[in-house]
This record gives C-alpha cells, structure tokens and sequence, in this order.
C-alpha cells in the first residue's frame, strides 16, 4: 500500500516479451487511480536500448506507470539472489516516493 487507496505492483525484470504483456494488462485491466504498476530491474548487460523504449513508452502512456533501472549489485548471489532482492527493494522503493 502506498497511499491510502493506493496499491502498487512491483514487477522485477528482466523485461522479456512475457514481461511486457504481463505489464499491458496490469495497466488495461486495473483502475489508475487505485493501482499503480512499478517494473523493478538492474541496467545490466541483460537491457537493451529497444527494451528500455518500451519502459519509455509505457511511462510516457500511463501516469500509473513507473520503472526502475539500479546498478546491478556488486555480488550475484546464489541463482542471481541478490539481483532479485535489489530489484524488489529498489522497486518497492521508487512505488514509495513516486505515488505517496
């Protein structure tokens, strides 16, 4: 819950064409004004120009929408542990800041 009324959904990369759909019908299904959809993920080598214009475009289309791209973590972590941490606590965080 961000603000009262509010509820954020963090979605954590990497930003696949499944990942994409999944953000389109969060977007088209859920109201704005009570749901906002944040996609959390590193600016690693996995993220490319094209996939990051989607973020763009997604952004520029829906005041709901928000993304964020941290560094990747210093350490990977067993099964990419800590990409996966950083990414839902950086995403947690910019739902935090962007729709309180």
């Amino acid at each position: 819950m961000v603000r009262s009324g509010l509820v954020a959904v963090v979605i954590k990369g990497p930003l696949l064409r499944f990942t994409v759909n999944v953000i389109a019908f969060y977007l088209s299904r859920f109201d704005s004004n009570t749901t906002a959809v944040v996609f959390s993920h590193n600016n690693g080598s996995c993220l490319k120009k094209p996939r990051e214009a989607v973020l763009q475009m997604l952004a520029a289309k829906h005041s709901n929408f928000a993304s964020s791209l941290a560094p990747a973590p210093p350490v990977e972590g067993y099964n990419f542990r800590n990409f996966q941490r950083e990414a839902c606590y950086y995403g947690t965080l910019l739902a935090v800041q962007r729709f309180n």
